[in-house]
C-alpha cells in the first residue's frame, strides 16, 4: 500500500514495463541458446540457418533494448541505475492488486 501522500502505481504502465522486461530477458536467453546451438550443429546448412537466425535475433534485441532505454525502463550502460530500477519495479509490482477470479479448488 502506498504511503500517505503517494499515489498508487499505474498498474497499466507497470504491466507494460513488466512485459517489456520479460521480452528483453527472453531475447537474451534466445541469443544464448542460438549461440550454443550454432557451436554444436554438425550440419553446415543447419549451422548457417542458426547463424542467420542469431544475427536477426541480435538486431531485434538491440531494437528492443533501445526502445526500453528510450522509455527510461532499461539502463544498459549504467551498472548502478539498472539494479535500482529493477528493485523499484519489483516494489511497484508488489503493490499492484490483481483481482483473483479463479476457482478455489473446492
Amino acid at each position: 500500500m502506498p504511503e500517505s501522500g503517494q499515489s498508487a502505481p499505474d498498474s497499466g504502465a507497470i504491466q507494460d514495463k513488466s512485459i517489456a522486461m520479460d521480452l528483453l530477458r527472453d531475447s537474451k536467453s534466445l541469443i544464448v541458446s542460438l549461440t550454443r546451438a550454432a557451436s554444436e550443429a554438425g550440419n553446415p546448412r543447419l549451422r548457417q540457418f542458426i547463424h542467420e537466425t542469431l544475427a536477426e535475433s541480435v538486431q531485434e534485441h538491440f531494437r528492443l533494448s533501445d526502445t526500453l532505454a528510450g522509455k527510461g525502463w532499461y539502463y544498459s550502460r549504467d551498472i548502478i541505475q539498472q539494479p535500482q530500477a529493477d528493485f523499484e519495479m519489483d516494489r511497484q509490482v508488489s503493490q499492484v492488486k490483481v483481482p483473483f477470479s479463479g476457482s478455489t479448488g473446492s
